[in-house]
């Protein structure tokens, strides 16, 4: 790991630590996705007005899950990525992905959650009192010309039988995480 590396990843804990300050983190919280939700209702739920989207997201099968995400027990999935708001003329930067994938249980989607967090090196950290896996991503050549920053932060969460990634610009991805507490977040 380079230290350009090294220092996003500290400036980045320090960044969602002080939110977390911010935001108060004394009411524990959990989240509660319902199970009869599929992935594309979850991500309708997150994002009802969908601030970035540009085009239409896909279903997600076995061949194109995230590195490291189980195959085993895995029921469904959808992605959504999410373009800045330029104009037509103007080049548009992929801003956010974001992934929700769906588990017969929630030891599959554990499971498929911790083993994300090891194949792209991830951090357990506990955000807004929810526990999630962070981490950035050096992008290549092609990847800075998709998304217009060079490191990608990888923010993942485990609840019930999904597992939710979000990954792009930092304050975007941040952005999703946020969403996706506040609407399905509830004190314990």
């Amino acid at each position: 790991m380079g230290i350009k590396y090294k220092v996003l990843m500290v400036l980045m804990v320090v960044a969602l630590t002080m939110t977390s300050v911010l935001f108060g983190c004394n009411n524990e919280r959990q989240l509660v996705i319902p199970s009869s939700l599929s992935p594309y209702e979850v991500v309708e739920e997150i994002f009802p007005e969908n601030p970035w989207r540009f085009i239409i997201g896909e279903s997600l099968d076995i061949s194109n899950l995230p590195k490291g995400a189980c195959k085993e027990g895995f029921v469904g999935g959808y992605s959504e990525p999410f373009f800045d708001g330029r104009p037509i003329n103007q080049t548009k930067y992929l801003i956010l992905v974001f992934e929700v994938l769906k588990y017969e249980s929630p030891e599959f989607a554990k499971r498929s959650y911790d083993s994300i967090g090891e194949a792209y090196e991830l951090h357990n950290l506990t955000y807004r009192n929810i526990a999630l896996k962070a981490g950035v991503e050096p992008l290549s050549e092609q990847g800075e010309n998709i998304t217009g920053v060079s490191n990608a932060s990888w923010y993942v969460i485990h609840s019930g039988h999904f597992v939710i990634c979000s990954i792009g610009h930092d304050d975007t991805a941040r952005d999703a995480v946020n969403r996706t507490i506040d609407t399905f977040g509830v004190e314990k």
